[in-house]
Parts: C-alpha cells; sequence; structure tokens
C-alpha cells in the first residue's frame, strides 16, 4: 500500500454511463480546494461487484480521504472539501460520513422508517418516478455538525481512514453500504450523516430500496455479530394497493418495534395479474417477513402469500367488502379482518377461513399535527357540516320501468316505512329479497359467483338508500339551520344546503370536523352493524358527532356522553337543537370520546389485538 498523502481526497466513482459520469465529474470540477490540498480522482467500472471496485481503488490511493459516490450523484455543495475536514478534524473517531442513513441497518426508502436523518436532492424519488421534479428529501431535525448512523447510504460515503470494502456475499451490488458501516462500527469507528444546511448532493438515481433476502441476514448476523440487530429479523411487509395507501399502520408498526418493509410496486386490489403475482412471489420468498399487510384485500397479495407460506393480513375499510369473492381469498394464509360484525359469518359461509372482527380506528399522533389557522376559522367554521358521498339513485330511476310488481311493491315500502328509521336495525334487511336482486340484474352483464352477486347487488341498492336518506335529513336540517355539506356527487334535490366540493380527506376535513359545532354521520346501510371510519376521525380530532344509530357503535362509545345518537329525524331535530345551544356540554362529549380514542381505538392498540388474533408475536 502506498504512504497517506494527508493533504489529498480521492473521488472514487463507480461508473458505467459515460453521460452521467461526465456530469458527475463536472461537479466536481467545480469545487473549492483547501490551500494546500490537492484532489484525484479513480473510475470503477468492468467489475464483478461494486465491492471489489472499490477495494481496489482504496489499495490504489494513497489519499487520506476518500469519497465513495454513484456516477448518479451530482456534488452541488462547493464548499463539500472544507465541511469534511471541519468533522473529520474536529473527531477523529469517525470512519465514515454520509449525506443521508438511519439508525437502523434497514432505513431505506423502502421501509420508509421514522429514523432515516440527512439531506439528499432526489430526482427519482418512488413517491412520483419524475427526473425532471427536485425532490427534497429532509431528515428529522438534529443538532451539531452530524447525527450517528447505523447505516449510511450508499450515493456518497466519505472517510478519513481507510477499512477494507470486505465481499462477504458474492459479486454484491447491494448491501455494500450496509457492509462498510458495520465494518467500520466492528472497528470501533463512527459512521455519521453530516448535518447539512442545503443538501449537498443531487441523486439522480432510482430509490426503489434496500431489502435483505434470508441468506443475506444469516450472513451478516454471522459476519458482524451483536451489531446486526435482532429487530431486522421481525420484519413486516406492506403493500400499497392503488386504491388505498394510508401509512397510519406502517408508522404504528415501527412504534411498535417492528421493522417495515413498502413493497415497491403498487398493487391493485380489484384485478388480478399472474406477472405481478409473480414478481411478488419471488420478493416474498427471497426475504424473510413475520406477515404481508394491506388495507381491504387484494388477490394479488393473496395468491403470492399463499404461495410462498406467508400469513396474510388484510384489514377491511369497507363493508361489504366485494375483492372477498375473489377465490385467492379462500386460502388459510388470509387473516381477513373486518370491522363490521354484520359481516363476519357471511364471509365464514363464503369459505374464509380465518375472519377477525376487529372495529376501525384512527391515528390521533396524526391528527394532533394538524395547524388551524385564522383563515381556516373563517373557512371551516360551521354550525352542521356533512362530509360524505351523496351517492347514486340508479335503481330508483329505472325501478318502475324495469321491475316487476312485487319488486316495485317491495321498494315502496322500503322507502315509506324504512328511510331514516334505525329503530329497528334488521328491518330494512328483511325486506330485500332475491326476486328484487334478479329484476336489477336480468338487464345486465355481470359476475354469477354468488357472494359477489348478492354484494355488489346490495351495495348498489343501498347506495340508492343512502342517497335518499341524506336528502330527507339535510333538508329538514336545513331549514331551521345553516348546514354545509363537502360531497361530490347529485346534489340538484338539495334545498337551502351550502355545497362545497369534495374536500381533501388528509388536510381539509380534519379542520371541519374540528371546528363544526356538530357533524353529522349518516351511514351507508350497507354497514349493517359497525362504524364507519368517519366516526373514529371526527372524534380523533376532537370533533362533536351526531350519529345514527349502529349496534356496534353504542358499545364502542357510552351514549350522551361520547357520542351522541338519533335513531328517527325527528329525534335528530331534538338533539341538534340542545346541543347547538349547549357548548359546555358538547365540548365535554367531544373531549371525553377523544379521550376514548386515544386511549382505545387508535392503530398501536389495535394492531396488537390484531396480531394477538392472528398468533403473530416478535418473539
Amino acid at each position: 500500500m502506498n504512504n497517506v498523502n494527508e493533504k489529498k481526497f480521492c473521488f472514487i466513482i463507480c461508473a458505467n454511463s459515460n453521460p452521467l459520469l461526465n456530469e458527475c465529474v463536472e461537479y466536481i470540477n467545480e469545487l473549492s480546494i483547501p490551500d494546500g490540498y490537492e484532489i484525484d480522482l479513480m473510475v470503477v467500472s468492468d467489475v464483478d461487484s461494486i465491492l471489489k471496485g472499490y477495494e481496489e481503488a482504496r489499495i490504489a490511493s494513497d489519499a487520506k480521504y476518500k469519497i465513495y459516490i454513484h456516477q448518479d450523484t451530482f456534488i452541488v455543495n462547493s464548499n463539500l472539501l472544507f465541511d469534511l475536514l471541519n468533522i473529520f478534524t474536529k473527531d477523529k473517531k469517525i470512519g465514515a460520513i454520509g449525506v443521508k442513513g438511519s439508525k437502523n441497518i434497514l432505513g431505506n426508502e423502502v421501509s420508509m422508517a421514522d429514523d432515516i436523518f440527512g439531506e439528499c436532492i432526489s430526482m427519482n424519488s418512488k413517491k412520483n418516478y419524475c427526473s425532471s421534479k427536485f425532490i427534497k428529501e429532509r431528515s428529522n431535525e438534529t443538532e451539531g455538525l452530524y447525527t450517528e448512523a447505523g447505516c449510511l447510504w450508499g450515493c456518497f460515503i466519505a472517510t478519513q481512514r481507510d477499512f477494507e470494502w470486505k465481499d462477504i456475499f458474492e459479486n454484491d451490488w447491494k448491501c455494500y453500504s450496509v457492509i462498510m458501516s458495520l465494518q467500520i462500527q466492528r472497528n470501533n469507528f463512527k459512521t455519521v450523516v453530516a448535518n447539512q444546511d442545503e443538501p449537498w448532493c443531487i441523486h439522480d438515481g432510482k430509490n426503489d430500496g434496500l431489502s435483505f433476502t434470508k441468506n443475506e441476514l444469516k450472513k451478516l448476523k454471522d459476519e458482524f455479530g451483536k451489531l446486526v440487530p435482532e429487530k431486522v429479523f421481525k420484519r413486516v411487509l406492506v403493500v400499497d394497493t392503488e386504491e388505498i395507501a394510508f401509512p397510519a399502520m406502517e408508522l404504528s408498526l415501527l412504534r411498535l418495534g417492528y421493522s417495515v418493509e413498502i413493497y415497491f410496486e403498487n398493487v391493485s386490489s380489484i384485478r388480478y395479474e399472474e406477472e405481478l403475482v409473480n414478481r411478488m412471489t419471488d420478493w416474498m420468498q427471497k426475504n424473510d417477513y413475520l406477515f404481508v399487510f394491506t388495507f381491504d384485500y387484494s388477490p394479488n397479495v393473496g395468491e403470492a402469500a399463499q404461495r410462498s407460506n406467508l400469513k396474510y393480513i388484510s384489514w377491511a375499510w369497507d363493508s361489504p367488502l366485494l375483492q372477498y369473492a375473489f377465490n385467492q381469498a379462500q386460502y388459510p394464509s388470509l387473516y381477513a379482518c373486518m370491522f363490521d360484525r354484520g359481516e363476519i359469518n357471511d364471509l365464514k359461509k363464503l369459505g374464509l377461513k380465518n375472519v377477525i372482527h376487529l372495529p376501525l380506528v384512527t391515528d390521533p399522533y396524526t391528527s394532533s399535527l394538524i395547524s388551524i389557522s385564522k383563515m381556516d376559522e373563517k373557512t371551516y367554521s360551521h354550525d352542521i357540516s356533512f362530509i360524505g358521498k351523496m351517492y347514486e339513485t340508479d335503481i330508483l330511476k329505472e325501478y318502475k320501468e324495469n321491475y316487476d310488481e312485487g319488486s316495485i311493491n317491495k321498494i315502496d315500502m322500503i322507502i315509506s316505512e324504512d328511510l331514516c328509521d334505525w329503530r329497528d336495525s334488521e328491518k330494512i334487511y328483511s325486506h330485500l329479497d332475491g326476486r328484487i336482486m334478479y329484476d336489477y340484474y336480468k338487464n345486465r352483464n355481470c359476475i354469477k359467483v354468488p357472494y359477489y352477486y348478492e354484494k355488489y347487488f346490495q351495495c348498489s341498492f343501498f347506495s340508492n338508500i343512502a342517497y335518499l336518506e341524506r336528502v330527507r335529513i339535510l333538508n329538514a336540517l336545513a331549514v331551521k339551520y345553516k348546514v354545509d355539506l363537502y360531497t361530490k356527487g347529485d346534489t340538484s334535490e338539495l334545498k337551502n344546503v351550502i355545497i362545497h366540493g369534495p374536500i381533501n380527506s388528509v388536510i381539509g376535513a380534519p379542520k371541519v370536523y374540528k371546528l363544526s359545532k356538530i357533524n353529522l354521520n349518516i351511514t351507508n346501510r350497507s354497514i349493517k352493524t359497525g362504524v364507519p371510519l368517519r366516526i373514529f376521525e371526527i372524534i380523533g380530532i376532537g370533533g362533536f358527532v351526531i350519529s345514527n344509530y349502529q349496534e356496534e357503535l353504542v358499545e364502542l362509545f357510552e351514549e350522551d356522553k361520547e357520542i351522541v345518537v338519533f335513531k328517527t329525524i325527528d329525534e335528530l331535530m331534538d338533539k341538534v337543537s340542545y346541543y347547538l345551544d349547549h357548548e359546555k356540554e358538547r365540548n365535554n362529549i367531544a373531549m371525553r370520546g377523544y379521550q376514548k380514542i386515544k386511549t382505545k381505538y387508535n392503530y398501536d392498540v389495535a394492531i396488537q389485538k390484531l396480531l394477538e388474533k392472528c398468533q403473530i408475536t416478535m418473539e
């Protein structure tokens, strides 16, 4: 090995593309160089692995300071060399500096772990796949010059002393930054991430994330012992679907001590794709997971989990959930979690092996971060508000033309007797029969799977009922009170109701819930006994809600102390009048409901119950 040149920086670049390499070098050439120092450049190409290439360059260079970067990493901090020297010279125990990293060796883009920190401008983020849009990826706030990390990201690693790039895997192109981070720590030196006022680098590479196979994890454990935490062997795979991608589950699992990975493709929950299933199966079989999770259900995940002998937990946000009609839902690997107890028996009759009842919850950690401005108070402060769909009226527009006399009489009876009446919650279901369903389907092409056939009809029929109930209730209230509605759909029959467009469920809706004196909940009748998510979201932000009666609602919340319930429009009118005039009682009910949510109906509590029912533990 050459004698060490204490006044020299060497940039070591892994490259296989001349255009990217040339751009990377252009940025390096723009750097300011400290007096008395020099820089060198070495390009690693045509090697079996990045580890072998970096190791050859390390041995060949006499520079004290080596900066290992990718060809698609562009240094935009012209004072980079000064900043590195400032950190290195103040702490001789620092072995390497990165621009981004995590405390956990599995912290990466896929995991979205809350311990990721650092700064980088990404031009090809997983979140939008758009190389033309810069995305500043900011860390948790930290103090001082640097933050110690368990793992540095491989796009930029600067060292002030030599450590072997040890290739413990054969021809590795993936785990090199983890291996080097552990190698440095094994030698009792620190791996740190620089605290940057502005990002030092642009990264124009793909961030599909890092995942370890079972064999790789075992080799890491064998090589580095206790430096590899046991936690990395307790991983959960979360799959975002095209229909639902919601981070609360992942964040809660992280708080509970699990390592979380998000599968790098969005997956459909309503159409089956064999090629996608093959890719997912390959991914699942290579890796070691406790279980895979989705909101609602995807037959693609169900098939891949079954092939991989992996437990699959789905948590339905909709009732009934039509996707359970897929054959894959009958696999024993599926644990179907349903918030509506009224659907449990039907799912068991369908052939689902593991059906679990678990009410929906909300995330008070996220809702507590909502900031309300003076403008918000002016915009969203309402006497009575309702956020929800108005749904469609296709059945009710056509039934007198296309249905037989018996079906017409049944539907007319439901509209005249059952609408807006929750005193006997079972009555409306008993009035539906197969003849009405036959009339609905006789002029339609449909899937002739019995469960799907029946449940799709119920969803369609009760959407019509929901439209009529919501029109009737909102119009009745609007005669005497100011009523604000946030919706999309048909509002032509509403009178005196202040109609807004749809509102963002993450940013806008919580402000309406918090600032409205009364929030309405009018449950779609397709939910038989369960409590819709809207109620948890209202109470979870500290809002006051008046809801129609649901069997499970009065089991979860104490009536008139944590929530207010009505069974008829007359009862609703009386309670609205009372609680608009009694602010203190209204606020006390809202606060007691919020305390119940915070202690009992949040994701942390629900997940522990769910995993216990699925017989999944970290032990």
